[in-house]
């Protein structure tokens, strides 16, 4: 475990980038991929999380990712994030 010194040099240490609507269009561009559609999975426990998928859902669907945002139960959440099969499809 980090101390929180640790853990503020490692952030700090991180590219920081400001939004850009047109800069994320322009990298998806740039990419070569095609616009697509992806499922954010988020624990029933969570109502924030969920929140901020659905935030993010939108922000992506902006630059041609559409993504569905489905709340599911937080033991099935926790057995399928542990063996890799949900998350994010």
């Amino acid at each position: 475990v980090l101390s929180a010194d640790d853990a503020r040099k490692r952030l700090n240490a991180l590219t920081h980038y400001d939004y850009s609507l047109e800069k994320a269009k322009e990298e998806f561009e740039l990419s070569g991929e095609k616009p697509f559609s992806t499922t954010i999975y988020y624990p029933d426990s969570n109502q924030d999380l969920g929140k901020a998928s659905l935030v993010i859902a939108d922000s992506l669907k902006e630059i041609g990712i559409t993504v569905d945002v489905q709340e599911i139960p937080l033991e099935q959440w926790l057995n399928e994030m542990g063996s890799g099969t949900k998350g994010i499809d």
